[in-house]
């Protein structure tokens, strides 16, 4: 162990500076020596413990949003390598070259980039080399882009007239319907994303980052209701707390704070649930985000509108309109919709009226 110490104090002396080294040296291997005895088998269990955590550590280097879509890409080039008998890991550039081409005839572009950024991140997490900058793949890539080159699908935005006339097919006795419908206006006040609005389900809900009953304060002596944020797409580590009042409407179809105050008070539940918790048939429910689009698109045919051409994000994209129509700073806008930059004015959907 003392040679040990003697040869680490060495190679740290040789690689640092020679006025420094030569008072810290002979310091650093005196500490060294002294230690020396303390390093045991059960340390070397230990270590190995550290480097086990530390894996599990890395796994949530990335939000559970971006592992899902690196797990997608991997198994969808993974299946092609199997199944035409090509190199996985490290691939080659024949390879990536035909899964590009065959990827461009059921989807678009910008989806294959993402399967190979997928592609890219397993060979950096396995230290294997990645055909980088390769003349071919790149060719192959951009001659891709402009065969698939076109106006993208965007869908269209709920507006409020729009919510008006959904309000017509909406049950607020029913408690679940009632639960749905606070869904659609705080996602439309709020402009939030789905992700923000609503859990996967009841039981993966997480009361920190998630909308929970808690999070949403209706004040006896006022017609407004707050919502506290503290987490986002943009904001996944808590950087940022933001307040946003939603104010009744003289539309009680759209008026959030009256159909809030409904659902709190027929449902008495924990504040940690879901905000848009309710009891049904003496069982605990929450709207989930398959359900919330399921339910919305139901909402929209049952309402003569083409549901294909909506979405969860419509929402979000009819609420920015809304507010752009009333005159509202476009940084409130932006700051509301928690979009780090200019991107959000292409959610504004300018009438002709």
């Amino acid at each position: 162990m003392a040679v040990r110490a003697a040869a680490l104090s060495k190679a740290w002396f040789s690689t640092t500076n020679s006025v420094l080294s030569s008072f810290l040296c002979p310091l650093i291997l005196l500490i060294l020596q002294e230690l020396c005895h303390l390093a045991t088998d059960e340390d070397h269990y230990q270590f190995e413990q550290l480097k086990l955590e530390a894996m599990k550590t890395q796994a949530n280097t990335y939000a559970k949003g971006t592992r899902k879509n690196f797990r997608s890409s991997l198994k969808t080039f993974i299946i092609f390598c199997v199944k035409f008998g090509r190199p996985i890991c490290p691939t080659d550039r024949s390879t990536l070259m035909s899964f590009a081409q065959l990827m461009s005839m059921t989807v678009g572009y910008g989806h294959i980039k993402n399967l190979f950024s997928g592609i890219k991140m397993m060979h950096k997490a396995l230290d294997a080399t990645f055909p980088e900058e390769d003349f071919q793949v790149d060719s192959t890539l951009k001659a891709i882009k402009r065969q698939l080159a076109g106006t993208p699908f965007q869908t269209l935005p709920i507006t409020p007239e729009i919510l008006g006339q959904l309000y017509l097919f909406v049950d607020i006795d029913d408690p679940e319907q009632l639960a749905f419908w606070c869904s659609i206006l705080t996602g439309f006040r709020c402009l939030l994303r789905k992700s923000n609005l609503v859990p996967v389900s009841l039981d993966k809900f997480d009361p920190l980052t998630g909308l929970s009953r808690s999070k949403i304060m209706l004040p006896n002596d006022k017609d407004v209701a707050l919502v506290y944020l503290n987490w986002s797409k943009t904001n996944q580590f808590g950087n940022r707390e933001m307040v946003i009042p939603m104010v009744a409407d003289s539309v009680s179809a759209l008026d959030p704070v009256l159909h809030l105050k409904l659902l709190f008070s027929s449902n008495n539940l924990p504040d940690h649930l879901p905000a848009f918790s309710f009891v049904k048939n003496g069982r605990i429910r929450t709207v989930t985000y398959d359900k919330f689009t399921k339910d919305l698109r139901n909402l929209l045919d049952r309402s003569g509108y083409r549901s294909k051409s909506y979405s969860g994000h419509s929402l979000r994209q009819g609420g920015a309109s809304y507010l752009y129509r009333l005159r509202a700073d476009p940084l409130l806008i932006k700051a509301m919709g928690v979009w780090q930059s200019d991107c959000y004015q292409l959610y504004i959907h300018l009438s002709l009226e």
